[in-house]
């Protein structure tokens, strides 16, 4: 019989990865948007149909918490810290 727990793992291992802070430690719980719900996010139209027709096949449902746009919030840096270096010429 196959380890069921495998699924189980897979998901605290993702909510371990969630909550590791900039120096990769564990920093508690992993709470956000989502809560502690198993989350996915579809970047194409390919893969919103891909994880309907799975949920459909498990007899669950979804609940949309995004926009379908990707959009930065109004706060997020557009400036590059970075100075422009112009095109990258290849050595030959």
């Amino acid at each position: 019989m196959p380890d069921t727990n495998q699924f189980y793992d897979l998901y605290r291992f993702g909510m371990a990865m969630a909550s590791a802070g900039r120096d990769n430690s564990i920093i508690g719980d992993a709470y956000g948007l989502t809560g502690d719900n198993p989350t996915t996010l579809s970047y194409t139209d390919g893969d919103e149909k891909i994880v309907d027709a799975a949920l459909k096949k498990l007899g669950k449902t979804s609940k949309r918490i995004t926009t379908r746009k990707s959009e930065e919030p109004t706060d997020t840096n557009h400036t590059s810290p970075m100075q422009a270096q112009g095109p990258v010429r290849r050595k030959k």
